[in-house]
């Protein structure tokens, strides 16, 4: 499994940090990651063609989520901005501010 390959680089790079194989084994993740990544997005993509466009989303935001160094990451990134609206793409902490803070007319010096 992935997870395994990615504990497996961690160790072998804390035991053997400057061995020359070490580049070569994160190449080969990197490969990997992006072949999960584009499974995933392929899935999304079939839910906004079968009108899913919620279950789509939820494809796209697990590639940010789980692979975001890859170049998948970037066009689901793209399909997102397409699909969620303005208010839902801003950080949940963001939303909380702007309907805790008062009104204009609410303050007073």
């Amino acid at each position: 499994s992935l997870e395994l390959a990615e504990i497996n680089l961690k160790k072998f790079k804390m035991d053997f940090p400057s061995h020359p194989k070490i580049e070569e084994v994160e190449t080969t993740l990197n490969q990997m990651q992006e072949l999960f990544a584009e499974e995933l997005y392929e899935t999304a993509r079939f839910f906004e063609r079968t009108k899913k466009p919620k279950a789509s989303i939820i494809y796209y935001s697990k590639i940010l989520g789980k692979y975001p160094a890859t170049k998948v990451a970037v066009k689901s990134q793209k399909r997102l901005d397409v699909l969620l609206p303005k208010e839902e793409k801003k950080p949940s902490w963001e939303q909380e501010l702007e309907s805790s803070e008062p009104a204009e007319s609410d303050t007073s010096i």
